[in-house]
Parts: structure tokens; C-alpha cells; sequence
């Protein structure tokens, strides 16, 4: 089907290529252990997880499933395993020909790699209130401090901070 004449039927004979690369690496169960089992299994993960990124066939698919694997990394602390899996994502794309995937893949990698060095560290939170007075987060110093941003307007936003004040309380 790749030397087909109907381009969505070239595209979808690429995804199962890419989609079938994922199965044959085990890259699935090599994810879990690592998240389960420590050090040797996080140093299988990344063999296989290389391995997958040098092969030919690698696009847009296997750029998202790899910002979830590295989601999934940085929500369970997992922060210097996400670290390398990004910087591994950013060398296989930065040769990319297709302009748009590697503009997407430092986009997304850049990102997460930030996310990753703000963990720990203090963020600067200026501006004023809607009275007027300036915004002053000095006094939270040392303090943990849930920062929401929400819509009045939006029903998930509504439940979302109902479901906070009801902790708080």
C-alpha cells in the first residue's frame, strides 16, 4: 500500500509501520517495569526506547506517544528519566526533513524539559489585584501554595474548585 496512489492510504500504511515498531520493541512493558521496578529496568526502557527512535520509520506518532511516555515520567518524579528520554527525542528529530514534525518535536521536548527544571524550584508570581494593589507573595514564603487558574463560566472549572475548597475545608 506505501506505493499507493491515494495519499490517506500511504499515510495510514506509514502509521502501522510506526504503530508495529512499538509492538516489537515491547516498549509498553518496558515502560511499566520501569515505572515499577527501578534502575534496571529504567536502563532497558531507554535501550529499547533508542532503539525505536533509530529506526527509519519514526514520525509523528512515535513524537506523541513519547511526550505521554515522558508526561507520565515527570507526574511519578520521575524526573531524570524523562530528562534523557527528551534529550533522546530532541537528537532524533533535529535532523528531521519534514519541517512541521521537528518544529512540533523541539516545541513539545523544550517544553518538557523546562517543566522538568521547575520542579523544586520558586516561581516569581507578579501582578495586581482587581482591586488595584500589587500582588504580593511574600508572605507565602516557604509555604506550599496551590496556584488555579479557572473560568467562572466553565462547569469542569466550577467542579474542579468545589472539589478544592471541599479539601481545603
Amino acid at each position: 500500500f506505501e506505493n499507493s496512489e491515494d495519499p490517506s492510504l500511504v499515510e495510514e500504511t506509514r502509521r502501522l509501520r510506526e504503530q508495529a515498531l512499538f509492538i516489537d520493541a515491547g516498549l509498553e512493558a518496558k515502560f511499566r517495569a520501569a515505572l515499577e521496578e527501578g534502575s534496571e529496568a529504567e536502563t532497558e526502557f531507554l535501550q529499547a526506547f533508542s532503539q525505536l527512535l533509530a529506526q527509519p520509520n519514526v514520525g509523528s506518532l512515535t513524537l506523541d506517544r513519547s511526550a505521554q511516555f515522558i508526561g507520565v515520567l515527570q507526574q511519578t518524579g520521575q524526573l531524570e528519566l524523562a530528562r534523557k528520554a527528551c534529550v533522546m527525542v530532541q537528537q532524533r528529530y533535529q535532523d528531521q526533513a519534514n519541517a512541521d514534525l521537528k518544529a512540533r518535536a523541539e516545541q513539545v521536548m523544550g517544553m518538557a524539559i523546562r517543566r522538568i527544571e521547575l520542579v523544586g524550584k520558586p516561581v516569581a508570581v507578579a501582578g495586581v489585584k482587581l482591586d488595584g494593589t500589587p500582588l504580593d507573595f511574600s508572605h507565602y514564603q516557604g509555604k506550599t501554595l496551590l496556584v488555579t487558574f479557572f473560568s467562572a463560566f466553565d462547569q469542569r472549572c466550577q467542579q474542579e474548585l468545589n472539589g478544592i475548597v471541599e479539601i481545603y475545608n
